[in-house]
């Protein structure tokens, strides 16, 4: 589904950099504007003779280079995919692989014989760090960092001093990877600028030949048929139907408008 890409262009224009859901909707309308191209370049093949759409088509432009990039880079819901660079790919499987050792280092509280003493034997965040929930009456069988309080006051949500250097390192691939995501942003958003017009324009066309599909399809469900226009003002129509009334109701009448007779 093609959105509204007006924004986008404005912003393109002062040269800011896109988030990630503008960017998914730019990589819609190019690759529509790709799809349209390849669907009329093979009627062409097949001789499909058509009235004034191959002109609307001829002005749409395509970039497939960066249309590829664009859609190895950016999911439809906007989120930056790991391909999209290689600092990026690897900053996320060094968070994965930081995630994996807390939670084996955790596995020592929540399965060993310290878990008799947490509220929950689960592994939880506070303040972006990952934390034990610890029954606030044995606080000084564990070192480490306290977060966060229940309601209650009954739990207190700890950092074990042995997870303190995995969380710091984390955090500081996390903040990484968000600079790793704006640099992929900022480039993407550099590739397009050049062609804003263009694409702006594409938008414009993909609208109106979804208008005309639209009366394409309304006329093929209502059995219509294209009208031949009078060069002396007559109305002539055979079995006319009113196109609001539902087609179990309405009844056909036959209309007839100037020249000698009117009826």
């Amino acid at each position: 589904k093609l959105k509204n890409i007006t924004p986008q262009m404005k912003r393109l224009k002062v040269q800011a950099s896109l988030n990630g859901s503008e960017l998914a909707a730019i990589t819609t309308v190019l690759q529509a504007s790709m799809a349209v191209k390849n669907f009329f370049a093979r009627l062409a093949e097949k001789k499909v003779q058509l009235r004034t759409v191959p002109d609307l088509v001829d002005r749409l432009t395509t970039i497939p280079t960066i249309t590829k990039r664009l859609v190895q880079s950016i999911d439809p819901d906007g989120h930056v995919n790991d391909e999209a660079s290689s600092h990026l790919h690897g900053v996320r499987q060094l968070i994965v692989k930081t995630e994996n050792e807390i939670h084996q280092q955790m596995q020592r509280y929540t399965l060993g014989r310290n878990a008799k003493y947490l509220s929950d034997p689960i592994v939880t965040v506070r303040n972006n760090r990952y934390v034990i929930p610890v029954q606030v009456q044995y606080r000084s069988r564990f070192g480490g960092v306290v977060h966060d309080q229940s309601a209650s006051g009954q739990t207190l949500y700890i950092e074990p001093a042995s997870v303190v250097d995995y969380n710091n390192r984390l955090r500081q691939a996390q903040v990484e990877e968000h600079q790793a995501v704006l640099e992929v942003l900022a480039e993407l958003s550099s590739l397009i600028s050049p062609y804003r017009t263009d694409i702006a324009a594409n938008a414009n066309i993909l609208g109106h030949l979804d208008f005309i599909n639209a009366k394409a399809r309304l006329a093929k469900d209502m059995k219509a048929s294209l009208p031949i226009l009078s060069e002396n003002n007559a109305v002539v129509l055979r079995k006319a139907k009113h196109p609001l009334i539902p087609a179990d109701q309405v009844v056909a009448n036959d209309i007839k408008l100037g020249g000698q007779q009117s009826a």
